[in-house]
């Protein structure tokens, strides 16, 4: 009987620190992201040339910038530093000098919306017809690959 008791204890507490892990590493995680988002230190305005929808949320924004600068490599050196998401994107850069995102409100973009995009407030915001339509998050549009 004691043996018993003894073992069903010890998976209890094997089982409450394997859920403990994981839940100790989404959030570090998460904290992670967003500070991969802030030392993006990206403000810049574009234009959507186009979207691509791939279901009824996730999809490709293809745009161009219409005011700030981009350095390419700044993505690249933040990945060296990461401890708990492996490699992130943000930004890829097509062969013609168009910047993609991806997104899980790809419904909010349209074609020849104007974008302002500032990493230190993780804001995307999304103008239309002269006025706000819509506000993302920069993080959610952050691809990652555990490697």
């Amino acid at each position: 009987m004691k043996r018993w008791m003894i073992i069903t204890g010890s998976i209890f507490v094997i089982a409450l620190l394997i859920v403990r892990l994981i839940f100790t590493q989404a959030a570090n995680s998460r904290e992670e992201k967003k500070w991969y988002v802030t030392q993006l230190r990206l403000d810049f305005s574009a234009k959507v040339d186009s979207v691509k929808i791939f279901n009824k949320k996730t999809g490709l924004v293809f745009f161009h910038l219409t005011r700030g600068s981009i350095i390419k490599q700044a993505e690249k050196r933040l990945n060296k530093k990461l401890k708990y998401n492996g490699n992130l994107r943000f930004l890829y850069f097509t062969k013609t000098d168009e910047i993609e995102i991806v997104t899980s409100n790809a419904a909010l973009y349209t074609a020849g919306d104007s974008l302002s995009v500032n990493t230190d407030l993780n804001s995307i915001i999304i103008y239309r017809n002269g006025g706000e339509a819509a506000r993302a998050e920069v993080v959610e549009s952050l691809r990652g690959r555990p490697f």
